[in-house]
């Protein structure tokens, strides 16, 4: 019987791990800290490859995203183009200056890396990660340099870079890049010969003068470009100063002349009368009488030929000749009583307190005589 049993511990002892497990020993999952640390092994392993796999997709995706970019078209868009700029001028200002940023290139963040063209970051936004400098932002920089070169070329015609920005069209493999700027608006043109100049409105600055004193100064921006009759033709509504004794400045420069803002203050004060599409031109050749100092210093050329003898300059008339707001009075009623202001007269003389025209006598003029006289002798 003893043998028997002892063959029995020992066939238990055998086979039987199972047995003693069974008795005195466990597996591990069955002790309670050790299924902890397996759980937790088991939940690193599955969020770590959670978060490889997910590395792999967003690597993947980006290197799709980046060759898409790449291949699609960049094109430059002004969003808000004035009615006064053809397309030609726009295009010079937006992908004629893109076209220089683009071909400037900045400094690869890895050591020893080759210069990034900005034309490819313009392009492609996800080669930002690549440029050195943590404030790397191709848009950013682009209107910075639109502003560093704001007077020159045919930047001039911009008065602030807005906003930029990227849209990307999978449907056309498009890329935009649209600007939206505040433009400069002319005000007229100065005639030099058979050239014409595109200027802006005047503005005033201060400027140092002798004894650390200031004085305000008038001046107006000289707009890019070089425009025939024919161009003024399809801008009629915008006056002309002829007569300017001053070398045209580059674009982005100013006008400063005295006959340049003389002449211009005029056409401001002009634009938007009910009768300003009767003034061909307004001349300032005779600008403080230096061509002959009985005659107007300003007149104005009308379509028909005629003139209008307006006098000193705006603000210049002292005692001397009427305000510029009774000239303006006058030649309104001119207009209204013969819807011409130069009353059918070969002239009409309006800087002093009654209108004068020229008494006219078989064809040719007998000296002068107020409007109201002529008006009463039925001429």
């Amino acid at each position: 019987m003893s043998g028997a049993t002892g063959t029995n511990d020992a066939g238990g002892g055998a086979g039987g791990a199972p047995g003693m497990v069974g008795r005195g020993m466990r597996w591990p999952w069955q002790v309670p800290w050790m299924r902890g640390l397996m759980g937790a092994a088991v939940v690193v392993l599955i969020v770590g490859g959670c978060i490889y796999g997910y590395e792999r997709v967003q690597r993947y995706s980006l290197e799709k995203q980046s060759q898409k970019l790449a291949s699609a078209k960049l094109v430059v868009e002004c969003v808000n183009r004035p009615a006064w700029l053809n397309q030609e001028l726009v295009n010079q200002m937006t992908w004629g200056e893109v076209k220089l940023f683009a071909e400037q290139t900045v400094r690869a963040k890895a050591p020893g890396g080759a210069p990034i063209h900005n034309y490819f970051r313009l392009q492609n936004p996800l080669r930002e990660a690549e440029v050195a400098g943590a404030q790397a932002d191709v848009l950013r920089e682009l209107a910075e340099f639109y502003a560093a070169h704001r007077n020159e070329r045919y930047n001039a015609w911009i008065e602030r870079i807005v906003s930029i920005e990227r849209v990307y069209r999978p449907e056309r493999n498009e890329q935009a890049i649209r600007i939206t700027a505040e433009f400069r608006k002319p005000l007229g043109f100065i005639v030099q010969g058979d050239t014409y100049y595109l200027v802006e409105k005047l503005h005033e600055e201060t400027t140092s003068a002798e004894a650390g004193t200031e004085r305000t100064v008038q001046s107006a921006v000289q707009l890019p470009g070089k425009y025939t009759e024919a161009d003024h033709r399809a801008l009629a509504a915008l006056p002309v100063v002829r007569g300017v004794d001053e070398v045209a400045p580059e674009p982005g420069q100013c006008w400063r002349s005295e006959s340049a803002i003389a002449g211009l203050k005029l056409a401001e004060l002009l634009t938007g009368t009910p009768y300003a599409g009767q003034i061909a031109a307004i001349d300032v050749s005779n600008l403080g009488g230096k061509m002959n100092p009985h005659d107007p210093y300003i007149t104005l050329q009308t379509v028909f030929g005629s003139r209008v003898w307006w006098g000193r300059p705006v603000g210049a008339e002292g005692f001397v000749e009427i305000p510029s707001a009774a000239k303006l009075k006058a030649l309104g009623t001119i207009f209204m009583r013969y819807s011409r202001i130069d009353a059918r007269c070969p002239y009409v003389d309006i800087r002093f307190d009654q209108v004068k025209v020229p008494t006219m006598a078989n064809g040719s003029s007998q000296g002068e005589e107020s409007l109201e006289e002529r008006d009463r002798r039925g001429a």
